[in-house]
Formats: structure tokens, sequence, C-alpha cells
């Protein structure tokens, strides 16, 4: 089962303004809302159940019941990982977070992604930070084992140049991990109304990369934890599962065209 957060990106646009603002109520209050029925959940909101209703309707589902088992089906997955995480089992979560990656990609139709990467003119990678520049790097490598060249923007600065030249028979791809780049927020816009083809590559979670990119891959990422005083605090984040993610996607292209 997709996770929510991954629904809410695919479904984005057929969502207005009062069913972003139910859904974020929602996402930031999972644990209240796992449990309250539609009438409460409408109080709370002040927005009619029909209103709800037809909001959970748009995002695939027969209903609030099913949207509601779905969120508490996603909850109890992330409390069995947070516990792993409290203790300090890192492999454990990174295993986790691996296999979770694994479920969303063989979940997710790939096909016309692998289309695209095959028969695109020019294929452009930009990663927004050191580490997705880095799986940048490597998705370059990989395919080049296949003499599918990829090519690799190095700053925004030089995103921002190629603008002008982006066609609907490339493909771009990003990588980020929040997925909250304000800085190209205006050029994907122009990018989607250009009809060029755009891949995006992030992190679990809400994000407006995810909304405006013509489609979506997924990676999860763990924190690693120190303590201090008695509390909790992120030491670093383990984003090996981006590495695991760029193989798979290499690996479905050799098992496609191969």
């Amino acid at each position: 089962m997709m996770e929510l957060v991954s629904i809410i990106n695919k479904y984005y646009d057929k969502l207005n303004e009062n069913d972003l603002y139910m859904l974020q109520y929602i996402l930031e209050h999972k644990m209240e809302c796992q449990d309250i029925s539609i009438t409460q959940l409408s109080k709370k909101i002040n927005m009619s159940t029909s209103s709800i209703l037809r909001m959970t309707q748009k995002l695939g589902f027969s209903g609030y019941s099913e949207f509601k088992f779905a969120l508490k089906k996603e909850l109890t997955n992330n409390f069995n990982l947070g516990k792993l995480n409290n203790h300090k089992n890192y492999i454990d979560v990174f295993k986790e977070s691996i296999n979770n990656t694994f479920k969303h990609f063989q979940s997710t139709d790939v096909k016309d992604i692998i289309q695209h990467i095959n028969s695109a003119q020019n294929i452009y990678i930009y990663g927004t930070g050191w580490a997705q520049k880095l799986a940048g790097e490597q998705l370059i490598r990989i395919f080049l084992s296949c003499n599918r060249s990829m090519v690799l923007i190095k700053d925004y600065n030089e995103f921002k140049a190629m603008m002008s030249n982006y066609t609907t028979g490339d493909f771009i791809i990003i990588i980020s991990l929040s997925g909250n780049i304000q800085h190209i927020i205006e050029d994907l816009r122009i990018l989607k109304l250009n009809d060029v083809p755009t891949l995006s590559i992030t992190d679990f979670n809400n994000n407006q990369l995810a909304s405006l990119a013509m489609y979506n891959l997924y990676y999860h990422t763990n924190e690693v934890m120190s303590v201090l005083n008695g509390d909790f605090f992120p030491l670093a984040i383990s984003m090996g599962s981006l590495q695991v993610l760029c193989e798979l996607l290499y690996l479905k292209y050799i098992e496609t065209y191969f």
C-alpha cells in the first residue's frame, strides 16, 4: 500500500484548497485522526462530512473508512520503525528503509519512466545537494554501461540557463531530499506548462517537487540519533536507500531493453 503522502502527490492536481487544508490537518494530527469518526473530524476542522468524503474519494479511496484504515496502517509501520530507532538498532532501521524503498518501487508503474530513459534525446540530472549529486553521478556511471548517456547539471545557475533548451524530447531528473525547493518552483511550473517530461526523486513527504513533476519515485531515509541530557536529537541522515533506488531504476531498464 502506498504511503499517504505519495498518494497526495499522485492526485495533487485534483485537490482544491479545502482538500489541502483538510489533509494538512490530518497529516499534522495523524495519531488523533486515526481513531475519530468523520463527524468528529468535520467538527474539528469546520468542514462538512460530505467535503471530507469527496476528498478521500479524490485520493482513490472508497470512502472515509478505507482512508482511515490506510492512515492507521501507516502509523503502525512508522511506530515499528520508530521503536527500532529509539533502541539504536540502526542496522535494522537501515534494512527497513531499504525494504520500504524496494516495496514502493515494486508497487509503482515505472513503464513510462523507463521508456523516457530509453527514448529521450537528452537526459539531464539535477541534484539539489551533495548526496543528491553523488546519486546523479551514480546514475550516469551505471547507465553508461549500456550506452545510455546522461548529463549532470552542476548547480542551479546552470539549470536556469538551460531552461530555454529543454524540450518535450528531453527527460529531466531532479533529485532532492525534502522536495521543498522554492528556488526552482517557478522553473518546474514552466517545464510542466511546456510538457517537458520530469522525474522527481525525493524522500517520502508531501512536497511541491513531487506535485509538479510528471513522474515520482521515492526513497526512505532514516535519522541516526544521538542522546544529550536524556533527549534525542538527529546526528545524521542515512541516505543509502537513494543509492539502492538508483540501482533499481538501472536494473529495471536492463530488464526491459536487454
